[in-house]
């Protein structure tokens, strides 16, 4: 039986992943941009329980190509392990540039990520400092009145004991 090493598709550039029966081979990096998916042709009989056809144990059926019209065209062949290694080194240099410009489109997301959470950070240190300039310079008062908000600590639940508020669920500044 045929088996294929993620090793011996690894140094062009592509990677293995499984589903169900199928073997798929996509660019490193990558496992939901798949180029060919291939199966073995010994579970060929699970497709069709009906249907007692024995096929070669040597081979791999093409499912599947990047290439829609390679699909429509190829699709239920048999190829050999030879076929998909050349299939690997043929495309080789589309593979790693491929990968490569995901690691780079990775990176840029990633740095974004962390720029806007620095953003974020500096943005809530600097309504801390507003908020506590306006505390220092303005008078608290609880109780309802006149531009009074619900209290930011206890959400205006007056049964708590809060000390923002003295428990009146009110707080305004003067």
């Amino acid at each position: 039986m045929p088996t294929l090493y993620e090793s011996e598709v690894n140094k062009y550039g592509f990677g293995l992943s499984f589903n169900d029966t199928c073997i798929e081979l996509h660019p490193k990096g990558m496992p939901n941009e798949v180029w060919l998916e291939i199966q073995h042709s010994e579970y060929e009989h699970y497709e069709n329980p009906f249907v007692t056809k024995l096929c070669p144990l040597r081979n791999f059926k093409l499912i599947r190509h990047r290439d829609i019209e390679y699909t429509k065209k190829y699709a239920g062949r048999y190829v050999s392990k030879s076929w998909v290694i050349g299939y690997c080194k043929h495309n080789q240099k589309a593979a790693i540039k491929r990968s490569s410009e995901h690691e780079e489109l990775m990176e840029i997301t990633y740095e974004k990520r962390e720029q806007e959470k620095l953003l974020e950070e500096r943005a809530r240190k600097q309504s801390r400092e507003n908020a506590e300039k306006i505390h220092k310079t303005q008078k608290k008062r609880t109780g309802y009145h006149k531009g009074a908000e619900i209290c930011p600590k206890c959400g205006g639940d007056a049964l708590r004991n809060c000390n923002y508020c003295d428990g009146t669920g009110w707080v305004g500044f003067e």
